[in-house]
Formats: structure tokens, C-alpha cells, sequence
């Protein structure tokens, strides 16, 4: 059995899934505004951990676990915009 892949490893999963998405909207104007990912979002998370082999409630808290890195990751992509065009 191969080890399951980490937040880390999910979460850009869904960001290289989620990024061609976002390319006709901006992803963190939503995100930054609720601190939360869209649903679509949640749903692509959920699809990608389970396909990791998550299941129940560890399923459960990674994608909890993973949507929190994407929101970071966004928060940070969006600090790195405003510090190089700001």
C-alpha cells in the first residue's frame, strides 16, 4: 500500500485542478472577502482527498486540513501581488 499523500501534496493538487477555474474570475477577491472557499471549491477538495485514499472521518479533517492551506496559499499569492505592485 502506497502512504497517503500529505495536506501539502493535496493541496496543490487542488490548486493545479481549481487554477484553470479561476481563470475567468478571480478566486481570491472570494476568498479574501469570506475566508472561505467556494463550494465548487470544497467539492474539487473533497474529490481529490478521497481519491487519495481518505476515507470517513479522516477524510473529513484533511479536507478541512487541505482547504486551510489553499486559503493560505491564495492569502499569500495575493500578499506577494500587493508587495510587487503596491
Amino acid at each position: 500500500m502506497m502512504p497517503k499523500l500529505t495536506a501539502d501534496e493535496l493541496a496543490e493538487r487542488v490548486l493545479e485542478v481549481r487554477e484553470f477555474a479561476w481563470w475567468s474570475v478571480v478566486p481570491t477577491t472570494s476568498v479574501l472577502n469570506t475566508g472561505q472557499l467556494d463550494p465548487e471549491d470544497v467539492r474539487a477538495t473533497r474529490r481529490i482527498v478521497s481519491a487519495a485514499g481518505y476515507e470517513g472521518p479522516e477524510l473529513d479533517q484533511m479536507v478541512k486540513t487541505v482547504c486551510c492551506r489553499i486559503r493560505h496559499e491564495i492569502e499569500a499569492m495575493a500578499d506577494n501581488l500587493h508587495a510587487t505592485t503596491g
